[in-house]
């Protein structure tokens, strides 16, 4: 390895660490603790099972927010290689395209499906600049497809591009057929099996039924420019179309159309990979035009501080931090995530007045009625009540 290469990698890991403090900040959100509790929703088991035999570790948090940065940040190498043909201006811009797009600064810090999905689709993108890994293969990269999809059911979303991936490589037509869809039936397999994940699917996919179709636009657009920092998603779609690459397409029109059901912010991360390739299609689009690193670069900030972690610790934490040393199940009266389980080493339940006898303490999230047999250990922003 070449010694500015080191340097650079030294820097991006910087860079990574740097997102993983700011993400520390706030603390574990609802969908970080059901990956890290492995609770068996909404995803497949694959990745959740592996974050939760970490449990024992007090830094456990810590540990998989620099893994899943570390991955995001590094995966710029591969953007690299995919532009290998490339002048050497235009492969340096568009790996600065991947690191300062608003979806990677978003999500690389954070312990989601999404940015891993995103990196797998990335991956199946490189190999089909690399054929030749697929023809010597298959198996392997057939196993690591079924990986994908037992990480989240959004890695589906890339099924066009491993579809073109394996037919157009040599092997045999049934083994492309087999290679493509065993995993999926798979899939299908463990899906149907698992009427909790049946369930949570259903209520994902009608999430947005009831907004209006201008809403839902206004979502999706939204979430295109975040994926790309507008400037590389309007390179990688004017890319996609110019040269007809219905693989790129017809993801990107898969992902769409999931957004549209089901928007959530940190799937803005599923477009980027689709938008660097797009970009990589037409080549003359990159030109060395420094302007437009500076324009990505503002964009990306003011996405970032828009819609960025918030520097207040969330109130799980914040109540971690005075009850952590107090033994007896905790009540909390609103409503709650997966977080407080998380952060909580005490057995969390919701709050009801049968209950109240066993509890050392009682959170209220909305008005608690004064109790008896309790004072205020917290007063702003909510109340916490400690048993005398």
């Amino acid at each position: 390895m070449k010694a500015k290469h080191l340097i650079s990698g030294l820097m991006f890991q910087l860079y990574a660490l740097l997102l993983v403090v700011v993400q520390l900040s706030y603390g574990v959100r609802t969908d970080e603790a059901k990956y890290l509790l492995n609770i068996p929703y909404p995803h497949p088991p694959l990745l959740r099972w592996i974050m939760s035999q970490t449990e024992f570790l007090s830094f456990q948090e810590v540990f998989w927010r620099i893994i899943i940065a570390t991955i995001v940040i590094q995966s710029v190498w591969i953007v690299r290689d995919m532009a290998r043909g490339l002048l050497s201006g235009q492969r340096k811009f568009i790996m600065l395209y991947w690191l300062l797009s608003a979806a990677v600064l978003l999500q690389a810090g954070t312990i989601m499906m999404a940015p891993i999905t995103a990196i797998q689709g990335l991956i199946f993108l490189w190999l089909l600049t690399r054929p030749n890994i697929v023809n010597r293969f298959p198996a392997i990269v057939s196993l690591f497809w079924l990986i994908s999809l037992f990480t989240a059911y959004q890695a589906a979303l890339y099924v066009p591009i491993v579809f073109i991936l394996f037919f157009r490589s040599d092997i045999s037509k049934s083994k492309k057929y087999i290679c493509v869809g065993l995993p999926l039936l798979l899939l299908s397999v463990y899906t149907i099996t698992n009427p909790l994940v049946v369930v949570s699917m259903f209520s994902a996919g009608s999430q947005n039924t009831s907004l209006p179709a201008s809403q839902k636009l206004e979502y999706l657009f939204l979430l295109w420019a975040v994926g790309g920092s507008v400037v590389l998603s309007a390179l990688g779609t004017v890319g996609m179309i110019v040269k007809k690459r219905w693989d790129l397409l017809f993801s990107m029109l898969l992902v769409c159309i999931y957004v549209l059901l089901s928007f959530r912010m940190y799937y803005a991360i599923l477009f980027t990979p689709l938008f660097i390739a797009g970009a990589l299609s037409t080549p003359r689009l990159l030109c060395s035009c420094k302007s437009r690193i500076f324009l990505i670069a503002f964009v990306a900030l003011g996405m970032y501080l828009q819609y960025g972690p918030s520097v207040e610790p969330s109130a799980a934490r914040v109540v971690s931090s005075y009850i952590n040393g107090i033994d007896g199940t905790v009540l909390i009266n609103g409503s709650y995530g997966h977080e407080w389980q998380y952060e909580l080493r005490q057995p969390v339940r919701s709050y009801k007045e049968k209950l109240i006898e066993d509890a050392s303490i009682i959170v209220c999230l909305e008005e608690c009625e004064e109790i008896e047999g309790f004072s205020v250990l917290i007063e702003e922003p909510f109340v916490v009540l400690e048993k005398l």
